[in-house]
């Protein structure tokens, strides 16, 4: 999203928020990073042609993804060429 927005952090969520607190404050940025132990074939919804045809490797974790990596993915998922 920073490539198109300007970003901001609305608000933290502490470590209590969780069932076995963390030890870092947390912040929702995107819906592959909420299964960021997950493989993007686990966090996305794209099929494994789909991940062949965008040149990213499905075995890699949302961790990996750069921006524009996402661009494509979200472009691919729209059917929007820009």
């Amino acid at each position: 999203m920073q490539t198109r927005f300007m970003m901001q952090k609305l608000f933290r969520v502490a470590p209590g928020a969780f069932r076995l607190p963390s030890k870092v404050d947390s912040a929702v940025v995107r819906r592959a990073f909420s299964a960021r132990r997950k493989t993007l074939r686990n966090a996305l919804l794209l099929a494994a042609g789909d991940f062949a045809a965008l040149g990213i490797d499905p075995g890699l974790r949302p961790e990996n993804l750069s921006p524009q990596d996402y661009v494509r993915v979200a472009r691919r998922t729209i059917g929007n060429s820009d």
